[in-house]
């Protein structure tokens, strides 16, 4: 599995609201990365219609649970080529 190149998160702006693909290009994550986080671990966000919207509080959230995610120790051991 490749590492993801984590950015710091200090280029995002609290007050500004993005897209999901500004985040995902904000954060350097797909963007399926992110909507799986929003439906499916809760990530924090908002709906407006159909659309997700996410603030710059809302990236420094998620930079911070993708982070601790990332560092978890894995379950099981390797399998041997």
């Amino acid at each position: 599995m490749a590492t993801a190149i984590l950015p710091s998160p200090l280029t995002v702006e609290r007050g500004r609201f993005y897209t999901v693909p500004e985040a995902a290009a904000a954060l350097r994550l797909g963007q399926r990365i992110i909507r799986d986080g929003i439906n499916h671990s809760g990530w924090p966000h908002s709906r407006i219609g159909r659309r997700l919207i996410l603030s710059g509080d809302d990236l420094h959230e998620i930079y911070a649970l993708y982070r601790a995610a990332s560092k978890a120790p894995t379950r099981g051991r390797r399998r041997a080529a």
